[in-house]
């Protein structure tokens, strides 16, 4: 049965209007999807299957361009039986696939399935994304490739999240193709998560962990030249051992189609599941990418004590307009360390401009929050702010003492640069470079860093050339 699993969820069609198909990297089709299914207890995963996937995301997934995504599904595997993020539906997953064993790798929605892991398993991974993304006409194929486009674009809203995906059959007009039946998923999935693997007796830093559904099994028919927006919602669940840190979830839309059960070598693909094969995946950060989008400028915070309280102003501008702005503050941090951030969070009251008795949020100006802490308290802290077209910029973690300063540029001076987008703006998700074990700036995975000084990472904007207004 198909169903919705959280919130709001519902589709409205619409004419044609998206762009067309265009090139996706690496010459690519589509952006394949690999679903592996792991565990933190099963010593091939986290020896060979997660490492491999580990070191390929960082080199090459993890871009400005995503040509590829991969989510971790955990399973109750090994010998401890200790995974802390196996779920239901991360079961119910497996189940979708009859998997039997972990590590087990599907491309593509099985079109080509990959069962454990060795020496060669980062070259076979490799190999087997190139493989998918460059489907089209495949020997073992009943049916053609239907190629279409999709953006997502998700929010955050203090509770969770809001997702928006666009899908496009486009009209070609050398090729007339059938009406795609497919079934539509958004994944929530969390990057950058350290936890203690019982198979190595250590702590690992773990990627793109499943959490859980925006969109579940939503059917999908478009003929060619039709498109359609899918909107859905994931709330943060805090039934977890892990805590969820929101700043590291981004939203991962797949389109199935059902009428496919191709695969790339007859002997490869996952036959005995009979399980429809992805035809397109998206991210934010590839849609970013996708549509040339940028985030909203974030420029620097200006921290000051009330009396009561820390008030934080910073400037925003974008030209789509400003659609939310949040806060994120802790005082647990510790550079370098493996520990959960736990992070708190309030939303910032954005500029607005009046016309006669109807306001309206501006496109640049001034938000404001104000964080209750206590004055002798030093905290860390991100900022996020999403447009009007929910692109969303996330600034470095920032040290409360490096920005109580009284020598800030005023605010006048900050209107006078609008077109300045400082370095700290960067799209959604943001990734950290830091190790656990080295010195800032060596290039290891990590948990995030606070910024350098400001001399060596972004100018002050009180020290940015006049010729810059």
């Amino acid at each position: 049965m198909r169903y919705v699993l959280v919130g709001l969820l519902f589709a409205l069609m619409i004419g044609a209007g998206l762009a067309s198909a265009g090139e996706y990297p690496n010459g690519y089709t589509h952006r394949p999807i690999m679903e592996l299914f792991t565990s933190t207890s099963c010593g091939p995963c986290m020896n060979y299957a997660d490492p491999a996937i580990a070191e390929l995301w960082e080199t090459e997934g993890d871009t400005p361009e995503q040509p590829w995504v991969f989510i971790a599904f955990h399973q109750s595997s090994g010998g401890a039986l200790d995974d802390k993020f196996v779920t239901d539906e991360s079961k119910e997953r497996a189940e979708h696939y009859l998997v039997q064993a972990t590590p087990t790798a599907e491309f593509d929605g099985g079109y080509i399935e990959v069962i454990g892991g060795g020496e060669d398993t980062k070259d076979e991974y490799d190999q087997d994304f190139d493989d998918s993304g460059n489907r089209d006409d495949e020997i073992f194929s009943a049916t053609d490739f239907k190629e279409v486009t999709m953006y997502i674009h998700q929010e955050f809203d203090g509770d969770g999240f809001m997702v928006n995906v666009s899908v496009e059959y486009p009209i070609d007009l050398d090729d007339k193709m059938p009406t795609l039946d497919g079934t539509l998923e958004v994944f929530m999935v969390e990057d950058d998560i350290w936890a203690y693997s019982s198979a190595l007796d250590e702590v690992v830093l773990l990627h793109n962990v499943f959490r859980g559904y925006a969109i579940k099994d939503m059917d999908v028919q478009l003929n060619q030249g039709d498109s359609a927006t899918f909107i859905g919602r994931w709330d943060i669940p805090h039934d977890v051992e892990v805590p969820v840190d929101p700043l590291n979830v981004f939203a991962v839309a797949v389109l199935y189609d059902d009428d496919d059960t191709s695969s790339e070598r007859e002997a490869d693909g996952n036959h005995h599941a009979q399980s429809p094969r992805a035809v397109q995946c998206t991210t934010p950060r590839a849609t970013l990418y996708d549509l040339g989008e940028e985030g909203p400028i974030i420029g620097v915070p200006e921290i000051t004590w009330n009396g009561r309280a820390w008030d934080i102003e910073v400037y925003l501008n974008d030209d789509d307009n400003m659609s939310s702005a949040w806060i994120f503050y802790t005082t647990n941090y510790t550079e370098n360390s493996t520990d959960v951030i736990e992070w708190q969070w309030a939303e910032m009251t954005l500029p607005s401009e009046c016309h006669g008795p109807v306001c309206d949020i501006a496109s640049s100006g001034i938000a404001k929050v104000e964080i209750e802490l206590g004055r002798t308290e030093a905290f860390y802290f991100r900022i996020v702010a999403y447009d009007g077209n929910k692109t969303a910029s996330i600034s470095d973690i920032m040290n409360s003492v490096d920005y109580a300063s009284s020598s800030r540029a005023t605010r006048a001076e900050r209107r006078r640069c609008p077109s300045i987008r400082p370095c700290s703006s960067s799209p959604w998700p943001s990734r950290s470079s830091s190790s656990p074990e080295g010195a800032a700036g060596n290039d290891g995975p990590g948990p995030p860093r606070p910024l350098l000084p400001r001399s060596d990472h972004c100018p002050l904007m009180d020290e940015w050339p006049t010729t810059c207004c």
